[in-house]
């Protein structure tokens, strides 16, 4: 299709932060009428007649928002990468006339300010801000009009003013449905096709409907906002308003967090937080609630009839991360999907059918260092009305629910230094609670939080230690600890009775080379308890001392009651990468349960100091398990009615080699790697059921090959898990007996399944390559 080769997407979102890396003479040949004809004939499919946008964006802006004449040239020459934008081959001076043109559509922004900016602004504040925001302040029914002064000239906004029906910004269409009992719902239309609609209604609510389940959908071609007629708004009082909106070009994001309102109604609290799954159609947290069982309390869908569930929507997104795709765990409110991706992506989606209500894109800087390597994002987090989402430059992200509008953006760390961000931060109180990414990169790994209103950072605690604190006599010198790794890249859990966050830790670096750095290399391979309130740290666990496999700690820690030896104990768990299941007491840090539940050669006991009885270092002896581990951070479930703990476990046979690397900011040093056997047919995947109690195996579903999928349980007796293969499972609880799949068509990397009620249906949601597939029983 033409539309998928010829228009310039995503100029507007990177012509700013692209580094021209050869500076081109601004184009002497400012043929304007010439690239006005060009840009209809190639551009106007995607970028509409107008260049404000049609599926592509708004190119009036670009100018205003800081892009040169030169880096434009050089987007539509290059293209954009992964987007629908090509690169052209067009020639030089086509090129320059069309960014001539374009140029041309841009407000001036040297204009003189006209009329009483201050009365212009109470004007706005009285009669607009209900419906339009401002630096995240104010309403959500009508267009955010923080920049538009950048994308409106004057005479423009007049017009616009006086006769709101005239243009309406598309997702902002009024219509009005009609249900079947006579019910009308105006609101603003979002997303619409043959089968269904989405809007934001009049109470800022987003919503879906089947149009099955409607009466009629009126499309309305009177705007939500009203005519400010001479009547209404005299000439001297439009003037004010005009030249007041004629200065709103932009805000940083510290602006926009330190003025933006505060929490609405309906937005999520801090109690919806700890009661966790007490409302059914809600899913708030990565494991569903505060203790990471990923046990939903839900059982409609039930062992004898899981066999009837069938798909009912597909949500197909058009980014992916080369053979991995979404490793996210969507949040779930009220009938709205908030879903991440990869390589910068996230998305609102109407949970009744798939489709999206607004979709937020962050442009990756060219020059990323470890997010590059992994281009994925684990998940949102939420409160208030507000998501919270680590980026791969390293930032941390807050985006308003209604919208996806940023509000604000705090930097995590320096990305060139070989830092990332991927976990779904955790939420505590009214704390963002966030670790680190880039353990393959000579870094210093640390979990950090953030003020959830403005994104102000309140703590970090370094899982490496400084120099004299304890910890930091298990490293040989001050120069290898500040560089030793143990990133913090998986979710954390929480104890409110206790007031402790439990966060794993990841690899020491060098992964594998592990001459230099000799000593336990604390805290990496660990378990840490922090009070949530300070980030002091309470206690600590390791499980690899001195780690030369890759085997990071980075796992959901499980919380529950257990009854251990006759006596309930408040236990963490953890089945970790290096093979073994543990249960540690989560006040004290107390051992209480260690039993591989692989069959690792690598250690088979773990002694009374509570350190691995090594056996086979490197695997030259007998094979060990790969760096991927006998499990990795794909989450596990568990049942506290069956006292089962649900693992996906991977049994797989390699060697280790330690190679000195060169240490350089911003560079991997892993520091050797690993050798497979010849023949790979004794590498496997299984689903797991361990007995916390004893750490005692109860049963296995074998799968061909090693898995990464992840694994959620149900109150019916169901686990939902998956494999390597893309098929998604559901087996009985108590045996391990499948009983039901739905083969995806791709792997299911690191993610697992959530689920939810609407509309009196459990539905099952499941991540698999680019699709995100809902399930549920077939309608009455």
């Amino acid at each position: 299709m033409r539309r998928r080769t010829s228009c310039l997407l995503a100029v507007f979102l990177l012509a700013a932060r692209l580094a021209a890396a050869q500076a081109l003479a601004r184009p002497v040949n400012d043929d304007v009428a010439n690239g006005r004809g060009l840009f209809q004939t190639r551009c106007a499919d995607c970028h509409g007649i107008d260049a404000k946008g049609v599926h592509g964006p708004d190119l009036t802006v670009i100018f205003a928002n800081g892009a040169t004449d030169d880096r434009v040239f050089q987007t539509i020459r290059r293209g954009v990468p992964g987007s629908e934008m090509p690169a052209s081959n067009a020639p030089d001076a086509e090129l320059r006339a069309v960014v001539a043109y374009l140029r041309t559509l841009s407000p001036s922004t040297s204009d003189a300010v006209i009329g009483n900016v201050a009365n212009g602004e109470r004007i706005f504040s009285s009669s607009c801000a209900s419906c339009h925001r401002v630096n995240g302040r104010g309403g959500a029914l009508g267009p955010d009009l923080s920049r538009i002064g950048a994308a409106r000239p004057r005479a423009l906004l007049t017009r616009e003013i006086r006769d709101a029906s005239a243009v309406i910004t598309p997702g902002y269409q009024p219509v009005t449905l009609v249900k079947t009992d006579g019910q009308r719902i105006r609101g603003a239309r979002k997303n619409e096709d043959a089968y269904s609609i989405q809007i934001m209604d009049t109470r800022e609510q987003l919503q879906g409907y089947r149009k099955a389940d409607l009466r009629e959908v009126i499309a309305e071609k009177t705007s939500l906002m009203p005519d400010f007629t001479a009547d209404r708004l005299k000439d001297g009082d439009l003037a004010d308003l005009v030249g007041y909106l004629s200065t709103l070009r932009g805000a940083g994001a510290a602006t926009v967090a330190a003025t933006a309102t505060t929490s609405t109604g309906g937005g999520v609290t801090s109690q919806d937080l700890l009661d966790g799954f007490k409302n059914a159609g809600r899913w708030l947290h990565y494991s569903g609630d505060y203790t990471g069982q990923r046990h939903s309390p839900l059982t409609q869908i039930t062992p004898q009839n899981v066999n009837r569930l069938t798909p009912q929507w597909a949500f197909q997104a058009d980014t992916i991360a080369l053979t991995r795709g979404f490793e996210a765990t969507p949040i779930v409110v009220d009938g709205v999907i908030y879903m991440t991706g990869p390589n910068g992506s996230a998305w609102a989606i109407d949970a009744r059918t798939g489709r999206q209500f607004w979709r937020y894109r962050r442009p990756n800087a060219p020059d990323l260092t470890a997010g590059a390597g992994y281009p994925v994002n684990r998940g949102f987090s939420i409160l208030g009305d507000r998501l919270f989402m680590t980026t791969l430059d390293a930032h941390v992200v807050a985006l308003d629910t209604k919208t996806g509008a940023l509000v604000w953006d705090s930097i995590l760390e320096d990305y060139k230094a070989g830092y990332a961000a991927t976990p779904a931060p955790l939420v505590v109180k009214d704390k963002v609670i966030v670790g680190s990414s880039g353990g393959e990169n000579p870094t210093r790994g640390f979990i950090q939080a953030f003020d959830a209103k403005t994104g102000k950072p309140l703590w970090r605690f370094y899982t490496i230690p400084n120099p004299g604190e304890k910890g930091s006599e298990t490293w040989p010198s001050p120069e290898v600890m500040i560089r030793g790794g143990a990133a913090a890249w998986v979710t954390g859990t929480y104890d409110p009775d206790l007031n402790l966050i439990y966060y794993g830790t990841g690899n020491p670096n060098p992964d594998y080379y592990g001459a230099e750095r000799m000593g336990d290399n604390l805290y990496t391979c660990s378990i840490v308890a922090l009070d949530p309130d300070t980030g002091q740290l309470k206690w600590h666990y390791q499980f690899t001392p001195h780690d030369t496999h890759d085997w990071d700690s980075d796992h959901i820690p499980v919380l529950a009651d257990v009854r251990i030896a006759g006596q309930s104990r408040k236990v963490v768990m953890v089945a970790n990468r290096n093979g073994f299941f543990y249960a540690l007491d989560r006040a004290t840090g107390k051992l209480l349960v260690a039993k591989p539940f692989t069959d690792t050669n690598w250690a088979r006991e773990i002694g009374a100091d509570g350190r691995p009885i090594v056996l086979n270092e490197d695997g030259t002896k007998k094979c060990l398990p790969d760096f991927w581990g006998g499990t990795n951070f794909m989450p596990p479930s568990y049942d506290p009615a069956l006292n089962l703990f649900f693992v996906t476990a991977r049994e797989t046979c390699v060697t280790y080699f330690g190679v000195k690397p060169e240490i350089k900011v911003g560079q991997t040093s892993v520091g050797g790697g690993v050798r497979r056997v010849a023949d790979r047919i004794f590498d496997y995947g299984a689903l797991r059921a361990i007995d916390p109690s004893t750490g005692e195996r109860k049963w296995e579903l074998r799968y061909t090959t090693p898995s990464l999928a992840g694994v959620m349980s149900t109150a019916s007796g169901l686990v939902f898990a998956g494999d390597n293969e893309g098929n998604f499972t559901a087996v009985d609880a108590k045996t391990g007996k499948p009983l039901w799949h739905y083969p995806t068509g791709a792997s299911i990397w690191g993610a697992a399944a959530t689920t939810f009620m609407l509309d009196g249906r459990q539905y099952v949601l499941i991540p698999s390559g680019a699709t995100l597939t809902a399930f549920a029983l077939p309608r009455e």
